[in-house]
């Protein structure tokens, strides 16, 4: 019997012996999968194996599992001729078990992308040898494609198709929108099947000619003039474009009930936007979006987002999504003739509504008022310049909102959205100014209607466009201010300026300035040095909001922030910019929508003033933020570089008037930040701070216990690879009122969360 025994003990030891040096010597992707190949992350151990699995085979040849080990082994080191021989005997001795098969296949598959050249004969005669059915890989495809993995989609179909000697009609259209978004050639012949419609100019796709993944037609049966998408599901049409071009894409779509619906157009199989529908009155309503195409075969897809199917969600019924068509609009430059900017009149340029256009090339001027222009839903006004000096412009729209509910707009320039803005349904006219960089030469400017709304019945337009003023930013129209020989400078906020020159000074305070509405505060300052410098405002929050600041350097934000309501004290905040040697514009803007309105609540900001200093990041000691970080406050500092020391308490820090504590990080590799504060506060609570990542808000938040109890706060935010500054700020230092911070802790996720 021990004789017996010997050779399966040792062949144990042998499988064992392997099992260990492989563990160590191949790397498998993450996560694995059946069809998983290994590469060789120490050849010397998985060179060590082989032995030991060629002596398990000798011991028992007629068991699969060494053999298998063996094709691994050898895939991991390249050697794909023995591990076909390997895997294939592998399959011959466990011919129930799937995955001998599935391996052998993926390597035919990786030996076909080392040789691409190889003919459609010859990729089929590998697959056939792998003996795996079509449907395997229709499946795995379809997988694939649920990740938004096309790529690998198309390989899988393609796969499928090669292998099915009558491939039927919904793997083929698997198949053809696949090769198409991942721009691969088509291997196997379609056939005859009608599924490319041309795009010139203006084109119109009928959705009752769209079709699912399975290939099946979205025609409703009620009325075949739409198509119904009745699950989470989309439903595609192959276009060829003849031109290259920015294509207006839209799509029209029903207010189906129960509201909201949500549906999303995609391009080559990626989503490019999403809209909600929130009416459910069964009115038809037209989003679109801007897409530069290049000409070619492209897959135009519509997907449905929110289906409730059979009720699912208690007390909502089954929601469907319908749509008359989808839509595409060629934007062509010489439909539209320039206007010219002229630098040296006092008004610039002024663009009359009633000469704009829309994408077509017809005018957007209202018929029962010839001078002013009328936005319909989801309508884009354009209009061409042709700027003959380089520089900063500001460009204002008058607009007026005649209808029942509020608009959203947005200004573009160059067809790239710039600012967006809102109009209460008052029906007075309202002015919005927007800054914007312009190069020499011609331009697109552009307002486009951008919420979801119906077509009011009692009027026939929804946003209303008197003229556009362009005018550019002349730093001889501001106050010169050139930097102290420490390049510093303290620019009290009366003596800021507005768009048109005019100074913020406030009449029933003159010493502080004020920004109204949707207004901004303009500096130009004289740099000779260039470095990085830091900007300090102390600003009060004047309205019955929360109110939002921006900070900008030559019209880039800098800074990004979040004031508590009226009444909260004054509060510091900060931005940091480089600046080249030369003149730039220092701006503070109110960035959320604010009417026209003479109510001082609307949105206001009273600033005292702003000062600008040489920023010097060496003085923040560089921590290195690999996984996990916590850094305790009593090592952090102010924005000035100086220690927020608390007497009561050395291993805390002590915020007892507006400002921040920063961290200075360096983050290896890309991913998630989560930062959390471990705050308290004194009996004079609440106490309100935000958490910023690089100066811009993260969050905010506001203590609630006054038992000396400490709290933790948490906000999260994308970052990339590099030096980045951390900052924890407090927001209202009203007399007696203080934040202690214990620490703060930074976590990097990755892309797989760990």
């Amino acid at each position: 019997m021990l004789l017996m025994a010997a050779p399966r003990l040792m062949w144990y030891y042998d499988i064992d012996r392997a099992g260990r040096l492989l563990a160590a010597g191949l790397d498998w992707p993450q996560p694995r999968t059946a069809d998983s190949l290994p590469i060789a992350k120490d050849a010397q151990a998985v060179a060590q194996a082989l032995p030991h699995l060629k002596a398990a085979i000798a011991r028992r040849p007629d068991h699969a599992y060494a053999y298998r080990l063996l094709g691994e082994a050898n895939a991991g080191l390249g050697n794909w001729a023995d591990a076909v021989a390997e895997l294939q005997a592998a399959r011959q001795k466990s011919p129930r078990n799937p995955l001998p098969a599935i391996l052998l296949n993926s390597v035919y598959e990786k030996q076909l992308r080392i040789d691409p050249t190889q003919s459609v004969a010859q990729r089929q005669a590998v697959l056939r040898e792998a003996g795996i059915p079509p449907q395997y890989y229709l499946e795995r495809g379809d997988q694939a494609l649920a990740r938004a993995d096309i790529a690998e989609a198309q390989l899988q179909y393609e796969r499928a198709v090669l292998l099915d000697p009558k491939p039927s009609e919904n793997m083929l259209w698997r198949y053809v929108i696949t090769s198409i978004s991942s721009k691969q050639p088509l291997r196997v012949s379609v056939g005859g099947t009608e599924l490319v419609r041309v795009a010139t100019g203006s084109t119109f796709i009928d959705a009752e000619s769209m079709q699912l993944l399975d290939g099946k037609r979205i025609q409703y049966e009620k009325d075949p003039l739409v198509g119904t998408i009745y699950k989470n599901e989309a439903a595609y049409a192959v276009v060829d474009f003849k031109r290259a071009g920015k294509y207006q894409m839209g799509m029209r779509v029903q207010h189906s009930q129960p509201a909201p619906v949500k549906a999303q157009l995609e391009f080559d199989l990626k989503p490019i936007a999403q809209f909600e529908l929130t009416k459910g009155d069964g009115t038809f309503t037209e989003f679109g979006q801007l897409v530069e195409i290049e000409p070619g075969l492209h897959v135009i897809g519509v997907r449905f987002l929110n289906d409730n199917a059979d009720g699912l969600l208690p007390g909502q019924k089954d929601r469907d999504l319908t749509i008359d068509y989808i839509r595409f609009d060629l934007f062509d430059p010489a439909l539209f003739a320039p206007h010219v900017v002229n630098d040296a009149s006092k008004t610039g340029l002024r663009i009359e509504a009633e000469t704009m256009q829309f994408w077509d090339g017809k005018s957007i001027k209202l018929k029962d008022d010839p001078n002013v222009g009328a936005m319909f839903v989801q309508g884009t006004g354009i209009a061409a310049i042709d700027v003959p000096t380089a520089g900063t412009y500001r460009v204002t729209v008058r607009a007026q909102n005649p209808s029942a509910t509020t608009v959203k707009f947005q200004v573009e320039s160059d067809l790239k959205p710039i600012a967006r803005f809102e109009l209460p349904p008052t029906g007075q006219w309202q002015t919005f100014d927007v800054p914007v960089k312009f190069d020499a030469g011609k331009h697109i400017l552009s307002v486009q209607l951008v919420n979801n709304l119906t077509t009011d019945l009692t009027v026939n337009y929804v946003l209303a466009l008197d003229w556009l003023d362009v005018n550019r930013l002349d730093a001889s129209k501001y106050v010169a201010r050139a930097l102290d020989d420490n390049g510093t400078l303290k620019i009290e906020a009366e003596t800021v300026q507005d768009w048109q020159g005019r100074p913020l000074r406030f009449d029933q305070n003159p010493n502080v300035g004020v920004i109204f509405g949707q207004g901004v505060g303009v500096a130009a300052i004289q740099v000779t040095k260039p470095m990085t410098y830091s900007l300090w405002v102390r600003t009060r929050n004047y309205s019955s909001v929360p109110l939002a600041v921006q900070l900008e350097a030559d019209l880039k934000p800098i800074g990004l922030h979040r004031l508590t309501q009226q009444n909260s004290g004054w509060q510091d905040i900060e931005g940091v910019a480089y600046l080249e040697a030369g003149t730039h514009f220092i701006t503070m803007r109110l960035p959320e929508p604010s009417p026209e309105s003479p109510r001082a609540e609307d949105r206001n900001l009273m600033a005292d003033w702003l000062y600008l200093a040489p920023f010097k990041a060496e003085t923040y000691p560089l921590r290195s933020l690999d996984g996990r970080l916590q850094i305790e406050a009593e090592a952090m500092q102010r924005f000035d570089g100086k220690p927020a020391a608390n007497p009561a308490a050395p291993t805390t820090a002590l915020l007892s008037e507006n400002g921040s504590l920063l961290a200075r990080v360096n983050v290896p590799k890309a991913g998630r930040l989560v930062l959390t504060a471990r705050v308290q506060n004194t009996a004079n609570a609440p106490a309100q701070f935000v958490l910023e990542s690089d100066f811009q808000h993260l969050a905010s938040f506001s203590t609630n216990k006054t038992d000396g109890s400490w709290q933790e706060f948490t906000a999260e935010a994308n970052m990339q690879p590099g030096e980045h500054f951390v900052g924890v700020r407090f927001m209202n230092a009203a007399p007696g009122r203080t934040l202690v911070l214990d620490w703060v802790n930074l976590e990097l996720k990755m892309g797989n969360g760990q």
